[in-house]
């Protein structure tokens, strides 16, 4: 079940991070220029505050336990959401152009800062604990090393999309990657929330 925990975790922030962000778009400019290895400092840094943010989401998941009509009602919202808002990303149409990331001074702190100024994702991490709550897979009560599992799933997830990302421009170019995350990533986020939303519907 540890397992099913890290890997549940990494595959959600995997698909959670591939539309284009603050810490992609940074990566992203690096490869540019050719700086690989400051490219993956980044990718490194920008993965810490997933495993930060998910912790404290099971702080506060675990604090609103008490509250659990309230929880479940939470995580009923949760399920509209992600199935309204897979449709919009769905659907939605690319935009073609991207603006350039600003100029990167550094490796690691550049991708923790650029990450961590994102606390939505203690939003979204508590309302995915509440939906696997809601299907009966308590992580607030799984004990310590099931909690670090998936903890630390969020960042590994994360770290493998900005890794994917720099695979990519070795291979293509940064313009060809971003095009191809803009163009199928859209589609893969879309179908991943609605499924994840009809899930919650679906089965008691």
């Amino acid at each position: 079940m540890i397992l099913a925990y890290f890997f549940f975790a990494a595959l959600t922030s995997f698909f959670g991070s591939m539309q284009p962000g603050p810490v992609n778009l940074s990566v992203l400019h690096v490869c540019l220029q050719h700086q690989y290895k400051k490219a993956l400092q980044i990718a490194v840094g920008g993965s810490v505050p997933e495993l930060i943010y998910s912790f404290l989401a099971l702080f506060f998941a675990h604090k609103l336990e008490r509250y659990i009509i309230q929880l479940q009602a939470f995580a009923s919202l949760v399920a509209g959401l992600f199935v309204v808002i897979g449709l919009i990303i769905f659907f939605i149409k690319p935009k073609q152009k991207v603006s350039e990331a600003k100029e990167v001074k550094s490796g690691f702190m550049t991708g923790f800062l650029v990450s961590i100024i994102n606390p939505q994702l203690i939003l979204f991490w508590i309302g995915i604990i509440a939906a696997m709550n809601l299907q009966h897979y308590d992580l607030v009560n799984a004990g310590f090393f099931s909690q670090a599992a998936f903890a630390i799933g969020t960042g590994v997830g994360a770290f493998f999309l900005h890794y994917l990302l720099i695979v990519l421009v070795k291979k293509y170019s940064a313009s060809q990657t971003v095009h191809l995350i803009k163009s199928y990533g859209n589609k893969v986020i879309g179908a991943m929330l609605i499924f994840m939303g009809l899930v919650q519907f679906l089965i008691p």
